[in-house]
């Protein structure tokens, strides 16, 4: 017997439901320079008419992309809403297929909520947070997702899955000031510890 079929919204003209939508790519990179050893890179489009989101995050890859660097994962991590950019559909990328371009190191990776259990949405997101979700997001595929973790045998993303496990396992969660705070407090230990 089946019941009800649910249908999602039609997205047309880069719009659901009135509100414009943007598609975001969250390219992930092994950064060994860097504390946690990772950096991402954020490249945003509007869905095109008649497109469908991943059509859109799979030409931003290409189009940022050089011909001999590819990316092995394409994952849709998350949603939300801005008041300004209306829905933003969020992807993840590794890796990153323009290493030469600037990106944004990922020191203290935390996932924001806001707390309660009847308004989802925290108070405030960055690109930083909605990059550690990514990184917390993939990680966890890697055990539960064939796919995925078929890209774990790719010795050339070793490092950076080893960094993405890493940042992973100390991730803090809560709301905004909650997690900074936490955050600024691995820093501090992070810096204390004597070098092995």
């Amino acid at each position: 017997m089946s019941g009800p079929r649910h249908v999602a919204p039609a997205v047309e003209k880069g719009h659901a439901d009135g509100h414009p939508v943007q598609v975001e790519v969250i390219f992930l990179r092994h950064a060994p320079a860097e504390r946690n050893g990772l950096a991402y890179r954020v490249a945003r489009s509007s869905l095109p008419d008649g497109a469908t989101p991943d059509a859109t995050a799979a030409a931003l890859c290409h189009r940022v992309g050089a011909p001999d660097l590819t990316v092995e994962v394409l994952h849709s991590t998350s949603w939300r809403h801005h008041l300004a950019h209306g829905v933003i559909l969020t992807y993840a990328a590794l890796p990153d297929p323009r290493p030469d371009l600037p990106g944004s190191a990922l020191h203290a990776p935390s996932v924001v909520c806001s707390g309660d259990p009847l308004r989802p949405t925290p108070d405030v997101l960055h690109d930083h947070h909605v990059a550690a979700h990514a990184v917390r997001h993939l990680t966890y595929l890697l055990d539960h997702d064939p796919g995925i973790a078929a890209t774990a045998g790719h010795a050339h993303l070793d490092a950076l899955w080893g960094a993405m496990r890493a940042a992973a396992s100390i991730m803090p969660t809560g709301p905004h000031a909650q997690t900074h705070r936490a955050a600024e407090r691995q820093e501090t230990a992070d810096r204390e510890r004597p070098a092995s």
